[in-house]
């Protein structure tokens, strides 16, 4: 160590009561182990740098009063008096100097272009670890006394938000942004953690052993421990390299030009403010937004959700869910973030969109603007492969895969009480379904080791395969109401084929080579179809299996997977079902001649065949479901008597009060049961739509 010689052009400072220190830049991954310091006169309590004019900020304790010295000159002058400050920190950008007020539990801020103090926030809640993220004026500190939270404002005093609440710390301290990765990091206890600014994404990363303040700095943690300063790559699990510092050694922070270099308008510094895509030019940069987005004013990107006549389509490569415009072929993309979709189903009726996740296994609903998100099932070892939804009652059928054919099976959810039932299990690779109510018909394929169409009443029973032997590889259905026809996809032969609900009279509608299809849809005349090696929804005439002109390849789309068609044809329903739900007390499936019902998995109907055991049945007359859609007519019937409505309103009031104390989702193989109540926090959460904020998950 070297007393009074010029400090590094970038390096660690560190300070201690009387002295200032500044360690080589090079000492992070042990190249070196020179510091350089100096005496100060005064009681030094905490301190903060201004690396472009070259001054250390500090508060000097002795005499109450904020000082800065100069790094060049070595000289030093009182710029303020009267402060108990702790924590100081310092804008660059607003060039404002931060810091907490002990005395009135406030956070104070001089300006150092006016000369004068502020107080931008009072009364605090034992405020401490003050930290500022100059880019946004945004500033960060930890508060509370029972309970330590980490806390977000604004130098123009924004409410102050609760990032991440006490249940979901230990005595955080330490608070630090890190402009380089835009992150917040602090210690607890030993361990220093993370999180993006708006609360997400919380981290653990090394345990420091004993540190009082640590910092992050490019791809390497830093820290101080009574007399050391150590250091280890962001990879490592412990410290790497260690050095003798300043003695009773009390705060550290990096001083480097390039973090306080002002790059607001490019793409190094928080993406350029763009939301989405940042483009560097000369000038500085320009704003562009994903596919079926529009750039706004604010450089954020939005999209005019469209509400009638579209074409809704799963892009698995990239995380979203797509509209395609059915008369035009333009292109919107839905608000919905963080996710993998892979099987997708819109209520036309609720304009509710359904969708499975491949990442979290979960089914969730939401509306076409990504708001009221709700968990509605959560599968486990199984993956959701494809959904459909039956008009008549509203509930939700789907295909899962599991590992083996003992955990693969098609299942249904109850719409209001979120109960589920195994309809059909033990099945290879199920993938796609399709659902034809009126006839009492569930279809669906399997491509595992047995490759097959098969049919079976709604309720799963009365299973039946296609007698065909010329099915090689069936992927998707879709089924016909105006002319009792079924469509599918043959991924091997890259064929669209099409048979009687009987499986009879098949034949090759039309080939596509090289494409490797994927799902299809119908829509009056027309067929609309994705493919593996097409990045477009290609429209094609179910008679003659000629193309029809509708969109152009669009190289922004990845894997295309699930469509579902939102456009002004009648649903189909079954009366059996739809009229005061069959009379039965929980599932109502449409048979090919009426009904049946069901009951959750594990629980038996009663000798009614009407009530679930445990439950008593209230007749309902006189009442249409809200699902029963238009009759032939057209005429949409919602008959509800008073009577009808309060008996049903007090059935599925004791009902649902039934499944919320007693449920389990599971499947009928016990290994992999998914053994979770029903969600009520998980829909809560998605519910009050501030991931991240007071929803805050490790």
């Amino acid at each position: 160590m070297y007393l009074g010689l010029p400090f590094f052009e970038r390096g660690f400072l560190v300070n201690n009561a009387s002295m200032f220190a500044m360690h080589d830049v090079h000492s992070k991954n042990g190249q070196s182990n020179r510091y350089n310091y100096r005496q100060i006169s005064g009681n030094i309590k905490t301190f903060a740098v201004d690396v472009k004019s070259r001054i250390i900020y500090f508060v000097d304790s002795g005499n109450s009063v904020l000082k800065k010295h100069n790094i060049i000159s070595q000289k030093e002058s009182t710029i303020a008096t009267g402060s108990s400050a702790k924590d100081l920190n310092f804008d660059w950008i607003a060039n404002l100097l931060g810091w907490i007020e002990e005395k009135g539990f406030s956070i104070m801020c001089f300006s150092v272009n006016s000369q004068t103090t502020n107080t931008i926030y009072s009364n605090l809640d034992n405020p401490s670890s003050l930290t500022v993220e100059s880019h946004t004026g945004t500033i960060y500190w930890i508060s509370g006394t029972q309970g330590r939270s980490i806390v977000r404002g604004s130098w123009t005093r924004d409410a102050p938000k609760v990032l991440i609440s006490f249940g979901k710390l230990k005595d955080p301290r330490s608070l630090q942004h890190d402009v380089t990765s835009n992150r917040l990091y602090w210690l607890e206890h030993t361990i220093i953690r993370s999180s993006k600014t708006n609360g997400m994404d919380v981290k653990s990363h090394i345990d420091t052993k004993g540190a009082t303040k640590s910092f992050a700095y490019k791809d390497f943690f830093g820290w101080i421990n009574e007399d050391g300063l150590y250091f280890a790559r962001k990879i490592a699990d412990r410290a790497e390299y260690g050095f003798n510092t300043l003695k009773n050694s009390k705060d550290v922070d990096v001083f480097d030009f390039c973090l306080q270099n002002d790059r607001r308008g490019t793409c190094h510094v928080f993406n350029g403010g763009c939301e989405e895509i940042c483009i560097p030019e000369k000038t500085g940069r320009k704003c562009e937004c994903d596919i079926g987005l529009q750039i706004q004013p604010d450089q954020s990107c939005d999209s005019d959700v469209l509400t009638s006549n579209f074409i809704a389509v799963t892009d698995f490569t990239h995380g979203r869910i797509l509209q395609i415009e059915l008369q035009t072929g333009n292109v919107v993309k839905l608000p919905l973030t963080r996710i993998r979709p892979k099987g997708l189903a819109f209520d036309k009726t609720t304009m509710t969109l359904f969708y499975s996740d491949a990442l979290t296994k979960t089914i969730t609903s939401s509306t076409l603007h990504g708001k009221n998100k709700t968990l509605i099932y959560e599968l486990g070892l199984t993956m959701v492969s494809n959904l459909a939804i039956d008009y008549s009652t509203g509930n939700l059928y789907y295909t899962a895969e599991g590992p083996t054919k003992y955990e693969s099976y098609i299942g249904v959810v109850h719409r209001t009480t979120f109960a589920h039932k195994t309809l059909i299990s033990n099945i290879f690779k199920p993938n796609d379904i399709a659902l034809y109510p009126s006839k009492g018909y569930l279809f669906w394929t399997e491509f595992g080791d047995m490759t097959e169409i098969g049919r079976a009443s709604m309720d799963g029973t009365s299973r039946f395969y296609f007698p065909t032997t010329e099915i090689r590889l069936p992927h998707y259905l879709a089924k016909d109401y105006k002319s009792d026809r079924l469509y599918w996809t043959d991924a091997f032969k890259n064929s669209i084929e099409t048979s009687d609900l009987n499986g009879g009279h098949q034949y090759v509608l039309a080939y596509e080579n090289g494409a490797t299809l994927n799902d299809i849809v119908v829509y009056g005349q027309y067929l609309f179809y994705t493919a593996w090696q097409r990045q477009r929804i290609t429209k094609m005439d179910k008679l003659t299996g000629s193309r029809v002109n509708f969109m152009s390849d669009h190289p922004e789309f990845g894997n295309l997977y699930s469509l579902d068609i939102d456009a002004d044809e009648i649903q189909d329903v079954n009366p059996s079902c739809s009229i005061a739900n069959g009379q039965c007390s929980m599932f109502c499936f449409p048979s090919p001649t009426g009904r049946t019902c069901g009951c959750q998995d594990n629980v038996n109907l009663q000798p009614d065949q009407l009530t679930c055991e445990g439950e008593q049945r209230t007749v309902v007359t006189d009442q249409t479901y809200l699902y029963s859609g238009l009759f032939a007519g057209g005429a949409f019937i919602l008959v509800m008597t008073i009577v009808g409505l309060a008996c049903m309103m007090k059935r599925r009031n004791t009902s649902r009060l039934s499944y919320e104390r007693t449920y389990h989702h599971q499947t009928l193989n016990s290994v992999y049961d998914t053994i979770q109540d029903v969600y009520e926090e998980p829909i809560k959460s998605f519910q009050d739509g501030s991931e991240g904020e007071k929803n805050f998950h490790d």
